[in-house]
């Protein structure tokens, strides 16, 4: 998680300002997203698209002291993704077989 982290640019250290218990205001320079963290609803939608929280929102939880990795997909679990590509990627399994025909 700390590669997503530091894969932004971020003109500013982010700012949080909690609206109540649950919900979150982060600031991001001339930027503000807001977190609702039942849901996992962010103001950007971007995790709608990938599933993966971005810096505003790992903002939110590093101040909760909540585990970034329990509101990622398990899609990129690594368990999920080698099951997933198993037989799909496997360059050296067929390597082997192609040599041995």
């Amino acid at each position: 998680m700390k590669l997503i982290i530091k894969s932004q640019i971020l003109p500013k250290p982010l700012k949080v300002n909690p609206v109540n218990n649950m919900k979150y205001q982060v600031i991001n320079g001339t930027s503000q997203y807001v977190i609702y963290l039942p849901t996992k609803v962010y103001s950007c939608r971007m995790r709608d698209i990938l599933e993966i929280p971005y810096a505003h929102a790992c903002a939110v939880f590093i101040m909760k002291h909540l585990s970034i990795k329990s509101y990622v997909s398990p899609l990129y679990l690594n368990s999920i993704l080698s099951s997933i590509y198993r037989d799909v990627i496997n360059p050296f399994k067929r390597s082997l077989t192609m040599a041995n025909t």
